[in-house]
């Protein structure tokens, strides 16, 4: 199911399919096609993906735009070239084509996208069924066009390229250091590593509870791939200590940087391409003690990760938990302390300004738990936990949005996950408080989703979800984590045949309300439609999907034309300030979306409005993976089946 970006390019007007080497958004629409190249890998550690050579269809006054799934695990010598030209199938096309108007001819190719495939049947077999778009969810249908193998050296049309190369080449250290690969976060040019890892934590977790439905749409193997992507670079990312002390322990935090301000070349000031940047993008690094909320980010992705892999590959989930398990030794042996360098570097509190790091040691260590199965570790995020939502800590603003689950924050993640182990495993005695307050906190929060009113819960005009943080999370955003966590929930319950749950209030006229599993479904699906656009503006948030959506997304990539020329800094401004449509589609990209009206402008220069992020979308690929209507049971089966993996999470287990 990820979704990632389809691109079509147009002759003059041209829009082009997103390629390789770009800013590869992860999810189901894990938006953008862009990933830095990988390197100092063997040969089977390789990830490499498959793409289908784009073949020139002349049309009168249309472009056929052709979107399929064009990516697939291989372990081949990456200097092997495998490619080959794609047979014309056209007429196995016309069945399966998303055609759209354009005047002239156009270039016609495979979407990079490494979830085309499933966001086609997702949409098509399950949530155009389940959740209904008021405008037309139209022609996304599953492609299955013969493969031309890895994106060749020679092929005809190289709009996308490696990039980021030389990455870690100009750090802070003695010695340069290999950050290589990795995702842009968003519409710049910048690897943040905080939002990275809460991307790779939160698309685990989708795995491991719906790695059936995963199954089922024949996706598990390319979700894989994206996680294996984003934990090859967190472990570039933890330099570990030369000996026993803690002092030269280092995580790198960001590749790139904004410049403050200067005229300097650089990631913000620059509107270039990945594939074209010639400045120095310098690397910041942080003690672990000053970067504790990076730190417990980075644990719980290599953890979540680890049980994703534990069946198949052994040894590198063995590999991933035990630097998880490092990493957080590191943390308690470090004294935590806030100051102008804490959360995750210098300069990327600017842009991802973390709160409090309480949330992320709780959210860390019931991860870690699930991945060893040390009660040492389930003791400690339960008493943090109590601590935390007890408020006893005057230094940590954690409680401050503990409602709301975005990269910022993940006390109510943490509280769904422990719920979920009380649900399904009598715990006792030293586990009852956190257990109790955890199940009250959801039981509160689901009630607030469904009964608003009572709960001071406000809506947009149209019906999105309206949840305010002070660091810029988008509405969007933060619906598309709502709309998850409820199904998730609403799932738990049905499998334990519960039909609903008790709100949980010291008000006494919500004492005794309640909620519904159908009213929590109901919930998540209507906060997926309004992305979808069943909205006042009649348009998908979503890119490439639907009659009407964003064409002035705020990407450099998707506004500079793919037409064989390098664009400097100061070229590309010109393609910033246009008014002209994208002339790439970043086909599966949600935007940052409306505001609390409702309104929303499409307008490159407002990136409030129309940027992507990387965060922003694993969430909507989770609140997807969690709708698609689970595979089909047998008729005399007497459990209902969610698709939902109830063991998953248990393995490692044994209280």
């Amino acid at each position: 199911m990820l979704v990632g970006h389809g691109v079509v390019q147009r002759s003059a007007n041209h829009r082009s399919h997103c390629g390789r080497g770009e800013h590869l958004l992860l999810t189901v629409f894990l938006v953008y096609c862009s990933r830095s190249k990988i390197v100092g890998l063997t040969t089977r550690e390789m990830v490499l993906f498959k793409q289908v050579s784009p073949r020139r269809v002349a049309t009168k006054g249309r472009v056929r735009i052709v979107e399929e799934a064009s990516q697939s695990h291989v372990d081949v010598d990456p200097e092997i070239d495998q490619g080959a030209e794609s047979p014309d199938a056209e007429s196995d096309l016309e069945e399966a084509a998303h055609v759209r108007e354009e005047e002239g001819d156009s270039w016609v190719s495979p979407a990079f996208t490494l979830f085309d495939e499933a966001f086609s049947k997702i949409l098509a077999s399950g949530l155009v069924r389940s959740v209904r778009c008021e405008i037309p969810c139209r022609d996304y249908r599953a492609h299955r066009l013969p493969l031309a193998g890895l994106y060749p050296k020679n092929n005809q049309v190289k709009f996308r390229g490696d990039s980021g190369l030389e990455d870690g080449k100009f750090g802070g250290r003695e010695s340069d250091e290999d950050v290589v690969g990795g995702f842009y976060d968003s519409g710049n040019n910048i690897k943040f590593s905080f939002p990275t890892a809460y991307t790779i934590t939160l698309l685990s977790w989708s795995v491991i509870e719906y790695h059936q439905k995963y199954s089922e749409i024949g996706e598990v193997d390319h979700v894989k791939d994206i996680i294996k992507w984003g934990t090859h670079y967190l472990l570039k990312l933890f330099v570990s200590p030369s000996n026993d002390s803690t002092s030269d322990a280092r995580l790198y935090t960001q590749v790139g940087t904004a410049g403050n301000d200067t005229k300097t070349p650089n990631d913000m000031n620059c509107w270039e391409r990945p594939e074209d940047m010639d400045y120095k993008r310098p690397v910041s690094y942080c003690d672990i003690s000053k970067a504790s909320d990076l730190a417990g980010e980075m644990v719980a992705a290599l953890s979540a990760a680890s049980l994703v892999f534990k069946q198949e590959e052994v040894v590198y989930s063995e590999k991933l938990v035990q630097t998880a398990e490092k990493l957080f030794e590191l943390i308690l042996e470090s004294t935590t302390k806030k100051d102008d360098e804490y959360c995750s570097g210098i300069e990327a509190r600017k842009f991802y300004n973390s709160s409090g790091y309480l949330d992320e040691l709780v959210w860390a260590s019931t991860w870690l738990f699930f991945a060893t199965g040390n009660t040492s570790h389930l003791q400690y995020a339960t008493q943090m936990f109590t601590s935390v939502t007890s408020n006893n800590n005057d230094d940590d603003h954690t409680t401050s949005d503990q409602g709301f689950f975005y990269w910022n924050n993940k006390l109510i993640a943490s509280a769904v996950l422990l719920s979920r182990l009380q649900m399904f495993n009598d715990l006792g005695f030293p586990y009852e408080d956190a257990m109790s307050e955890s199940t009250t906190m959801i039981n509160s929060l689901m009630c607030s989703y469904v009964l608003a009113p009572n709960f001071n819960t406000t809506f947009t005009p149209g019906g999105l979800l309206v949840q305010r943080v002070e660091d810029g999370a988008s509405l969007l955003e933060l619906a598309a984590t709502a709309s998850f966590l409820s199904k998730l929930y609403s799932d738990y319950l049905q499998a334990i045949r519960r039909s609903g749950g008790r709100c949980s209030s010291s008000t006494t006229t919500t004492h005794h309300q309640s909620f519904s599993t159908q009213m929590l479904t109901n919930f998540s699906k209507s906060q997926v439609n309004y992305i979808l656009g069943d909205n006042p503006m009649k348009m998908s948030y979503m890119v490439g999907f639907g009659g009407k959506y964003p064409t002035q997304v705020h990407h450099r990539s998707a506004s500079i034309p793919w037409d064989g020329h390098r664009y400097t800094c100061e070229d590309g401004h010109k393609w910033l300030n246009s008014k002209d449509l994208n002339p790439n589609i970043l086909v599966g990209a949600m935007v940052a979306g409306p505001d609390q009206t409702d309104e929303f402008l499409d307008q490159r220069d407002k990136p409030w409005f129309t940027q992507p992020t990387i965060s922003s979308n694993a969430g909507l690929v989770a609140a997807l993976i969690a709708l698609h209507d689970p595979p089909l049971t047998s008729a005399h089966s007497s459990s209902p089946n969610l698709g939902l993996d109830i063991l998953g999470l248990f393995e490692n287990i044994k209280l």
